[in-house]
């Protein structure tokens, strides 16, 4: 390897693993004095969602090495597919892990504009990465996108699904809307709830909570009504 080669990796992996973290830690700062965002209170979890995130990294990377033969970096993948360790579970652990780190940090210090805009973004920059050329280039070079065997939305064919493609909807899909769903829940923003005059006399009746929960239920069990992969995708 030449020293150029090892120069180009060194400023790439630091542009990733150093000014990128850096710009989105101003950034979030940033925003926190020039809008009007409802104040956060600082959640301790979100040190061990940032902690989780970074041994979810580092392990991804590792096996990128010990397997794939390689350093995570677009500009110069790794030889081989990997398909074991973290990649068994998430087709993209790397990212995964990233964007826990974002939300964690922005929960741990009480950063309301690190929970609304930059992890969300950094979130849908890794998608918009995976979507518009990670993924196109991992089928050029192995034929498919290697790993995430466990948790991998079912194929287009017309094969009734298995049970590890009913998990994969239950782990991978409904799972993370869960958490979405309650992070959401337990932000503090004021007049969530707007209420018409007439529907803020409506009586309510907390029995009937049973009779509306059913809906949850319905949505759970929809992956055992499936008969085909295709269907269960889509």
């Amino acid at each position: 390897m030449t020293v150029s080669s090892v120069a180009a990796r060194f400023a790439y992996g630091s542009l990733f693993c150093l000014a990128l973290p850096a710009l989105l830690v101003w950034w979030a700062r940033q925003l926190n004095i020039v809008l009007l965002l409802p104040s956060m209170e600082e959640h301790a979890i979100g040190w061990w969602v940032a902690a989780a995130g970074c041994v979810l990294v580092l392990w991804s990377m590792l096996a990128l090495r010990v397997q794939g033969g390689g350093l995570p970096m677009n500009a110069f993948p790794p030889p081989m597919a990997v398909d074991r360790g973290p990649y068994a579970m998430f087709a993209h652990p790397i990212y995964f892990g990233a964007v826990m780190i974002a939300f964690g940090v922005a929960l741990a210090t009480g950063s309301a504009a690190g929970v609304r805009i930059v992890a969300p973004t950094l979130a849908l920059a890794c998608v918009a990465l995976v979507l518009g050329y990670e993924r196109a280039d991992l089928v050029r070079r192995f034929g498919s996108v290697p790993g995430g065997a466990l948790l991998r939305l079912p194929d287009r064919s017309e094969a009734p699904p298995s049970w590890r493609d009913r998990a994969s909807v239950w782990i991978g899909l409904f799972a993370p809307f869960l958490l979405l769903y309650e992070a959401v829940g337990h932000l503090p923003v004021p007049d969530a709830v707007n209420f018409t005059p007439s529907e803020s006399a409506w009586p309510t009746y907390p029995e009937t909570t049973p009779i509306y929960s059913l809906a949850y239920l319905m949505v759970f069990l929809a992956p055992l009504a499936f008969a085909q992969k295709r269907a269960m995708r889509t």
